[in-house]
């Protein structure tokens, strides 16, 4: 600071040729972050380009006001395509530690109650409640008593009831 009343720098000293990207990672998402995760980004500043880099670090503890975890990344910017303080729009690249269920978003009813989808197990309607996790295109990730093979119904209502089917 320049003199005793000023609340102004005199100068900023930047490093350009290493930039950090960092991140708040929703919870629901924290506990797929593997040792290597890799990640996709684009810069409003360069429409099509995609620049690519792996995690660095991460908080280890969940932000308890927003219930995030911060992954950092170093950038390499040797080349002096990017200028700190962009903005970035950021594909990370995660895996669960168990394999996933996915369901078409239309499947998923959710009401006063909680959420739920309904499934056909011998002649029998059943409502299975489900916590959802990530959405891809139709698709959503859905975590609950629900295994591979089983019959969805498609477009469930609140008319339907669960119990056997009579022939």
């Amino acid at each position: 600071m320049a003199g005793s009343s000023s609340n102004q720098s005199l100068f900023t000293i930047a490093q350009g040729n290493k930039l950090r990207l960092t991140l708040s990672l929703p919870e629901k998402h924290a506990a797929s972050v593997q040792q290597v995760v890799r990640a996709n980004f684009t810069v409003s500043s360069q429409p099509g380009k995609i620049f690519k880099t792996t995690l660095s670090r991460t908080s280890g503890l969940l932000d308890q006001h927003d219930r995030s975890l911060t992954l950092e990344f170093d950038v390499d910017n040797t080349s002096g395509e990017l200028q700190g303080g962009d903005y970035a729009q950021v594909k990370l690249m995660l895996k669960r530690n168990k394999p996933s269920t996915w369901v078409p978003k239309k499947s998923i009813l959710t009401n006063q109650s909680g959420t739920f989808i309904f499934i056909l197990d011998n002649q029998e309607i059943k409502r299975i409640p489900i916590k959802e996790g990530v959405y891809l295109d139709t698709l959503t990730e859905i975590f609950g008593q629900v295994s591979a093979g089983s019959q969805i119904i498609l477009k469930p209502s609140e008319e339907i009831k669960e119990g056997k089917i009579s022939k």
